[in-house]
């Protein structure tokens, strides 16, 4: 699981220590994220609007977290 969070000025990043402070939701794979994007589900969980920029910033972060994780399991 992966974190996204609503930071105090309401901007989604992706969290990847899983610690900052603010509103947080949980995402579990790129297909996830792509769900959730459609849906409009990510912006009700953190309740602010995220724009295309950020979604493509986060699902970036969550490629290459996913990527270094593979990497890390395959060894």
């Amino acid at each position: 699981m992966f974190r996204i969070v609503k930071t105090k000025d309401d901007c989604a990043k992706f969290d990847k220590s899983g610690k900052m402070q603010g509103r947080g939701a949980y995402i579990c794979s790129l297909d996830c994220l792509d769900k959730v994007k459609r849906s409009s589900r990510l912006q009700s969980a953190l309740r602010c609007r995220i724009d295309e920029d950020t979604y493509s910033m986060i699902s970036e972060s969550l490629s290459a977290c996913l990527g270094r994780t593979m990497i890390a399991g395959e060894e």
